[in-house]
């Protein structure tokens, strides 16, 4: 059982170890986003702005419509926040 489980681990692992690096390279950027990324973050910031209100109005309608509402829990999974860094 467990030689059937490790290429899983090591999968996650590597999946890890990956993702912390690229995380700490992106943390250390100091260039805000272009226009296109700026885009995303404003979906979120209207659709977290919106889910705090209770959600008054349909996740399909928050602007800009061009991005579509599930690009928000990819980008933004824990709610908005102003610092460019984490995007």
């Amino acid at each position: 059982m467990t030689a059937r489980l490790a290429p899983i681990f090591l999968l996650a692992a590597w999946i890890a170890v990956v993702g912390f690096f690229m995380w700490t390279r992106a943390h250390q950027s100091l260039t805000a986003p272009g226009e296109d990324p700026l885009t995303y973050m404003e979906k979120a910031s209207n659709s977290w702005e919106n889910a705090g209100k209770g959600f008054p109005e349909s996740p399909l309608d928050v602007v800009p419509y061009l991005r579509p509402p599930g690009t928000v829990l990819i980008s933004y999974p824990f709610g908005y926040d102003v610092d460019h860094q984490g995007f």
